[in-house]
C-alpha cells in the first residue's frame, strides 16, 4: 500500500506543468475571484471561519453565477434551509461549467450532503464517505495538475490522501511536494498534527513552533489554537486540548472544526 502511494505522489509532482498557473474558477469578475481566494486562505491559514464566510459571500454578491463561490457558502453556512437550497441551485447549474470546474464542484456538493447528514446526527454511511474520498481524490488532483500555483486545493489533496490512505501517507505527500508548498501555513500545521498522530510528539511541537513563527505575536489567529488543541489531544493531553480550543472558539465561535474536537473533549470529562 505505501508503494502504491508513493507512486501516486510521484506521478502527481512529475505531471505538473512546468508553467505555472491559476485558475479563475469559473467566474469573470476579478473581484469576486479574490475573495473567493480571500476566504480560502482565512479559513485554512488563519481559521478564522467567520471572515471566510463574509468573504465567500462577498464573491457571490459580486458574481451571482458563480458556482464555485456558491458551494462554499452553502459548506460554510449554518443553515439548513439555506444550504439545501444552494444544494437544489447548484445540482441544476453545474453542467454549466467547464469540465475542469464541474469536477472539482463534485466533492463539494457531496461535502455538503454529509455535512447535513452530521448536523441531523445521522450516520454516515461508509460507502458515501468513500464516495467522497474517491471522488476528491480525483477531482484535487486533476486540477492541481492543470493549475499547480492552487495551494489551496493542494492543502485539500493533502487532506483526501490522509483520509484515504492516513498520516503517514499524507506527510509522505507533504515531504514530496516543492519548497514553496512546505511554506503554506496551513501544511506547516497539518504536519504537526500528522506527527502527534503518528506518536512523533517532538517533532509535532516542533513543527507547531514553526507554525507559530508565520504569525506576528500580537495577532495569533485561531488556526494556531486550534492546532495546539489538536496536538494535544492526540498526545493525550486533554486538558491543555480543552484550554486551547476554548481559545480557538473565543477568536472565533464558528469555527467548525475547534467545536467537533470540542464535543469530543466535553464527552471526555476535559472541561
Amino acid at each position: 500500500m505505501k508503494e502504491a502511494v508513493c507512486l501516486l505522489v510521484y506521478f502527481f509532482f512529475s505531471t505538473l506543468h512546468v508553467n505555472a498557473q491559476q485558475s479563475d474558477y469559473g467566474t469573470h469578475s476579478q473581484t469576486a475571484l479574490v475573495n473567493y481566494r480571500t476566504g480560502w486562505q482565512l479559513i485554512m491559514d488563519f481559521g478564522e471561519w467567520t471572515k471566510a464566510e463574509e468573504a465567500f459571500r462577498k464573491a457571490i454578491k459580486e458574481d451571482p453565477e458563480f458556482l464555485l463561490g456558491w458551494v462554499q457558502v452553502g459548506r460554510i453556512s449554518n443553515d439548513p434551509e439555506e444550504r439545501s437550497t444552494i444544494f437544489a441551485m447548484l445540482k441544476k447549474k453545474q453542467y454549466s461549467l467547464n469540465p475542469l470546474d464541474g469536477k472539482l464542484l463534485k466533492p463539494y456538493l457531496l461535502s455538503m450532503e454529509i455535512i447535513d447528514l452530521k448536523d441531523s446526527n445521522q450516520k454516515i454511511p461508509k460507502e458515501k464517505v468513500s464516495e467522497f474520498y474517491q471522488t476528491s481524490l480525483r477531482a484535487f488532483s486533476d486540477f492541481f495538475n492543470e493549475f499547480p500555483d492552487e495551494v489551496y486545493v493542494f492543502a485539500e489533496y493533502i487532506e483526501t490522501i490522509h483520509g484515504l490512505y492516513g498520516a503517514n501517507a499524507a506527510l509522505d505527500s507533504i515531504h514530496s511536494s516543492s519548497k514553496t508548498y512546505h511554506e503554506l501555513p496551513f501544511l506547516i500545521s497539518y504536519k504537526a498534527i500528522l506527527e502527534a498522530e503518528l506518536g512523533l510528539e517532538k517533532r509535532a511541537w516542533e513543527s507547531f513552533d514553526k507554525f507559530r513563527a508565520s504569525f506576528e505575536k500580537e495577532h495569533l489567529p485561531p488556526s494556531l489554537y486550534f492546532t495546539e488543541a489538536k496536538i494535544s489531544n492526540l498526545s493525550g493531553d486533554d486538558k491543555r486540548s480543552a484550554k486551547a480550543i476554548t481559545k480557538t472558539l473565543e477568536l472565533d465561535p464558528k469555527h467548525t472544526l475547534a467545536k467537533r474536537l470540542k464535543d469530543l473533549l466535553d464527552q471526555s470529562g476535559a472541561f
